[in-house]
Parts: structure tokens; sequence; C-alpha cells
């Protein structure tokens, strides 16, 4: 009876081990919602696909006491990059860079580069045990390769967030 449970362990542990082994190769994701919110479109796929330089992502949702929707929002962004990723022959990475921690020089004119993507710096109000708290925050991401740059703004209120420009980088 031992050896019989023993011979199942194994057998099963070894269809396991295969199934890993040949997901690292082929990749495939299935969405179960029904409205298929973790699907990607077959023309995106297609880009994706099509990609030959890395992409690196820079959230600049970012801060340490971010309200609720807002981290939610934050969650999302890297987990859509991170689907973009798994479709991509190239790395698509995302890194957090909050504008307000750049040296006071860079500061200000880094801001203004901003608004020409349309993403505009919003304060928020957060509560906490010691009262409401201003915030400023800046809902979009900029999109880097070596040679081009863009912007956009995701709040999804403003109206400017469905309009973004690409930068040729000198």
């Amino acid at each position: 009876m031992k050896k019989k449970s023993w011979r199942r362990f194994t057998t099963i542990g070894m269809l396991l081990l295969g199934l890993f082994a040949l997901a690292q190769f082929f990749p495939y994701r299935i969405d179960l919602t029904e409205e298929k919110r973790y699907s990607l479109n077959p023309a995106t796929i297609a880009f994706l696909e099509e990609l030959e330089e890395p992409v690196t992502v820079e959230l600049l949702l970012t801060g340490e006491a971010l309200p609720p929707g807002m981290k939610r929002l934050q969650r999302a962004i890297r987990e859509m990059v991170q689907t973009f990723d798994v479709y991509s022959p190239v790395k698509i990475s995302v890194r957090e860079l909050n504008p307000l921690n750049l040296p006071k020089e860079e500061q200000e004119e880094f801001i203004v580069g901003l608004s020409e993507f349309g993403i505009n710096p919003t304060n928020v109000f957060t509560g906490n045990e010691l009262g409401q708290r201003t915030q400023l925050l800046f809902p979009g991401v900029l999109l880097r390769t070596q040679e081009f740059e863009t912007g956009a703004c995701c709040c999804g209120a403003c109206g400017i967030c469905r309009r973004s420009k690409f930068y040729r980088l000198p």
C-alpha cells in the first residue's frame, strides 16, 4: 500500500514538474473574467510582438500615502506592464519616478515637460488619525525607448488622457 501511494505521489510530482517546465517555453494565459478584463486586443498583441528595443515605463503615480483608488490604479498599471512584457520579445520594465524627488534644478523643467503630455499635478486630500493632508500627485506614465519618449495621463477624468504625443529623443 505504501509503495502505491509513493508511486502515485512521484507520478503526480513529475507531471506537475513537466507542466511547469513546458509552461516556461510556452507561456499561456487564460482570462476567466466575464468582461475579459485581463485580455489584450489582437492588435495590441501584434504591436507588442513587433517591438525591437526595450521599453521603460516610468510610473509617476507614487507616494507613501496614496488614497485607495490611486493605489488600485498604480497596481493596475503595474499588472498591465507585466502582461505587456509577457507578449513582447524585448523587456518592458516599470519603475517609479516621483517628480517631486528630483533635484530642484531639474524639477520645474520636468514638470513643465509633463504638461506637454497632458500630465498635470493633482492635489489629493488624504485623511489619517492626525487629520487631512494634501498630497501633490502626477497621475501618469512616461514610456521611453532609446529613440522615443511619450507620456499619458491616466486619471481617466480630465479628457486629456486620450491624447498623447510621441517625441523623438535627441
